[in-house]
């Protein structure tokens, strides 16, 4: 909402202040231009009032996804958030989506570029978290398995972090089926995954293509009859 119209949140009479889009770097140079009484239009991605009128930064690059440290969940207890009775945790290898759907805010949030982050960052969050009492990671990027390359990669990698197959992972924001097909839903399925919620949107081509959408429904047919045959619970 903010990123979309940060106008309109900013004029209720409650909000001081708005942050636009990836909020890491911009809530890290607000703190430290409040505390030191510095100019808060310096504070990229911002938005606050002078005088009564509402005063919006410039946005800027957020820091270097791989220099980002995992969320830090120590205070939330494992045996409150549970999916099927097991320890869960969210998980995001990338941000942003390089498809332009006329529909979606991804772009508004997390601006016009792709980014991954490494593997092996990935397989250590996931690895302490196991550490922590996870069994079950939801994997939330806007676009999972678009780098099939890396996707790839990353299965191999959990295939080798769990070989007794006692974690269980999920794709439940909506899989973009364009970068999909059987040899990678297999690779899925013995890396452990077990659910995908898939991004159908429409079955219509007229509406596909007039909200911009590069995928087919022939192609989404396909995916589910590969999902479905490799035993993956589905959701469109």
């Amino acid at each position: 909402h903010v990123s979309a119209a940060p106008e309109s949140a900013l004029r209720h009479p409650c909000v001081d202040f708005v942050i636009r889009g990836e909020g890491e770097r911009p809530l890290v140079e607000f703190l430290a231009a409040w505390q030191q009484g510095r100019d808060l239009a310096d504070v990229p991605n911002f938005g606050f009032k002078r005088g009564g009128q509402l005063v919006l930064t410039p946005l800027a690059d957020n820091y270097p996804l791989d220099e980002l440290p995992p969320p830090d969940f120590s205070d939330f207890p494992p045996n409150r958030y549970l999916f099927e009775q097991r320890p869960m945790s969210m998980v995001m290898t990338s941000r942003g989506c390089p498809h332009r759907c006329a529909f979606c805010a991804v772009h508004l949030t997390f601006g016009d570029r792709y980014r991954r982050r490494a593997n092996d960052l990935i397989l250590e969050e996931i690895a302490a978290r196991y550490a922590q009492g996870c069994r079950v990671f939801d994997f939330e990027d806007d676009n999972l398995t678009f780098d099939t390359d890396a996707m790839r990669r990353l299965c191999d990698g959990l295939i080798a972090l769990f070989p007794k197959r006692d974690a269980q992972f999920l794709a439940m924001n909506g899989l973009s089926y364009h970068s999909l097909n059987r040899e990678l839903l297999a690779l899925m399925k013995r890396a452990g995954f077990t659910h995908l919620n898939l991004s159908l949107v429409s079955a219509d081509a007229e509406t596909r293509r007039q909200s911009r959408r590069p995928h087919s429904f022939e192609q989404y047919v396909e995916v589910v009859r590969a999902g479905a045959e490799l035993g993956f619970q589905i959701v469109a």
